[in-house]
């Protein structure tokens, strides 16, 4: 899924869009085709792709469009632009694991990879993933037994309890590593963060003075919006 430029004009499958106001559409797109005998480099092939268009507009802002492969009708547009507008939480999730995982923590050495070939390289960035995951499972089964949202707890406290419970887990008898691993979930439920994310809208403004927004003023700050309740999913004869 991504956002569709105004000027590019996809061509319209049927005149008439789907129940919740997208529709379908065709686009082309190079696939790469690879180097037959004799060839030295590869060919590309000019393909059609189905997609699928949503045209929606958030009050205050112009009209934009999205393009995604998501053909089910059963996820509608709405859910497919709601989650559009989260997708910066993957960068929420490389700063988790590069500044928080892999740096230093109480006098740890930084994670570096010291493998030498290709192969071994991208298993110890899988290994990286892995433990990122586990870190998140758990805090997903803390959440689940204290009924808490998960969008509340801190992955860098939760992580140095983890941290913290692992000599301990290491040395526990069988009989003691289910209360030891109770006993943390609990420890990260507790995680809470200070100030929990929350929906915000920014103005488009900037510090420096040569450019073509507006310069940013005491006046510009960041406001409450409810994306969901706001968002409007413009008809096909709308877009």
């Amino acid at each position: 899924m991504a956002r569709l430029s105004a000027t590019v004009k996809p061509k319209r499958c049927s005149d008439k869009g789907l129940t919740d106001g997208s529709y379908l559409a065709t686009v082309r797109k190079k696939k790469k085709i690879s180097a037959r005998c004799g060839e030295k480099r590869a060919g590309y092939q000019t393909v059609e792709v189905i997609v699928r268009i949503i045209a929606y507009q958030i009050p205050g802002f112009r009209p934009a469009r999205l393009i995604t492969t998501i053909l089910d009708p059963a996820i509608s547009a709405r859910e497919l632009v709601i989650h559009y507008h989260r997708r910066w939480d993957i960068e929420i999730a490389y700063d988790e694991i590069k500044t928080h995982q892999c740096a230093t923590l109480r006098g740890r050495a930084p994670t570096v990879f010291r493998s030498k070939k290709p192969e071994l390289v991208e298993q110890e960035l899988y290994a990286v993933l892995i433990v990122y995951n586990l870190v998140r499972e758990l805090i997903h089964q803390a959440v689940a037994e204290q009924h808490q949202k998960i969008r509340r707890i801190s992955f860098l406290d939760s992580l140095q309890c983890i941290i913290d419970a692992i000599p301990r887990m290491t040395i526990a008898s069988p009989g003691q590593a289910e209360t030891q691993y109770q006993y943390l979930r609990s420890l990260i439920a507790e995680c809470v963060i200070d100030r929990p994310q929350r929906h915000r809208i920014n103005p488009r403004v900037v510090k420096v003075k040569m450019s073509k927004f507006k310069r940013k003023r005491s006046i510009h700050k960041s406001s409450h919006r409810d994306l969901e309740s706001e968002l409007q999913i413009l008809t096909l004869e709308a877009a």
